[in-house]
């Protein structure tokens, strides 16, 4: 629930891309093609993690990450997967989207960055990033490489 002193929802810029920002906003089509909007989670804290087909440490946290998305889902943390290239570095599409969020048994919602603006919006990496953003749309986590131990302490620091 969102405190009656609370910003205005979706939030209101400027907007950055480092901690103690509010982020910009970001529209991604989730495997069936569905549009998911960065802003349209407002009041609600966000853990997104960017996946690349490639990417070993990427491949290695998918692994354990519907476990670690339950428990965030279960805290009111929504959880978002964006995957950013597929196995051979190109740009993913619907299909390579089903094949990693069924590979990985992951039930919340994947979305696909066929066009790269996930790390154009928030000046990411293309592989293993996780961002973690508060109900008022600040980026309070924007790491890559991060350790499973500061995905969750992030994630807890958000929670309702």
């Amino acid at each position: 629930m969102r405190p009656p002193d609370a910003g205005p929802c979706p939030p209101a810029g400027p907007y950055g891309t480092t901690v103690g920002e509010v982020a910009p906003d970001l529209e991604l089509p989730d495997c069936e093609g569905t549009p998911h909007r960065l802003h349209a989670t407002c009041g609600e804290p966000l853990w997104i993690f960017e996946f690349a087909g490639w990417c070993p440490p990427c491949r290695q946290f998918a692994a354990g990450l519907e476990a670690r998305a339950q428990a965030a889902l279960a805290s009111g943390v929504q959880v978002w997967m964006i995957v950013s290239a597929n196995d051979d570095f190109g740009r993913p599409d619907a299909a390579v989207c089903r094949r990693y969020r069924e590979q990985y048994g992951l039930t919340f919602p994947v979305l696909y960055d066929a066009q790269g603006q996930f790390q154009q919006r928030l000046r990411t990496a293309q592989n293993a990033v996780n961002v973690v953003i508060d109900a008022e749309g600040v980026i309070t986590f924007h790491r890559q490489f991060a350790s499973d131990a500061d995905v969750a302490a992030a994630v807890q620091g958000v929670q309702p």
